[in-house]
């Protein structure tokens, strides 16, 4: 898992894209933050990353192609270093279906819903970098066979 990766934020509002890097800068997470517009934009982006992202934030409303697809693309055609990746859903369509499509059908790692008070997003983003911080996850393929321990960055 790469802690020092980029955060992408897939949002194609760009009130709560600019929402979400003003909580991920104030939750002073250090990592890169990568904006995309679409899940075709991240479909390419995650074709051939720079670096390996640390996770993914993501909306399920999105043009084109939604969230949910978005993943279930990820999840099918995509190599497990790029599937390894924390993937949350940050979004204000909250139906029962899409909930339980993403957690039984997509293995997500989050799903959180965007509300009014954005005096407590910086919170709620901060909760969420410092649990995967901690959390053990498997390196990406190749790197190596051990566990990645909470005190490696």
């Amino acid at each position: 898992m790469a802690k020092n990766g980029p955060i992408l934020v897939v949002e194609d509002n760009p009130t709560d894209s600019q929402a979400l890097h003003n909580a991920l800068n104030q939750a002073c997470t250090g990592n890169e933050i990568i904006s995309l517009a679409s899940a075709d934009e991240t479909l390419k982006f995650l074709k051939s990353p720079p670096k390996i992202p640390f996770l993914i934030l993501c909306d399920v409303n999105l043009p084109k192609m939604d969230g949910i697809e978005l993943k279930k693309r990820i999840n099918t055609s995509y190599p497990s270093a790029i599937r390894i990746i924390p993937f949350i859903f940050y979004s204000s369509y909250t139906s029962d279906y899409a909930i339980m499509e993403a957690y039984n059908s997509l293995t997500i790692q989050g799903y959180f819903q965007k509300n009014n008070a954005l005096r407590e997003l910086p919170e709620v983003i901060k909760t969420i970098t410092d649990y995967w911080r901690l959390c053990r996850l498997p390196l990406y393929p190749g790197k190596s066979n051990h566990i990645i321990h909470s005190h490696n960055k």
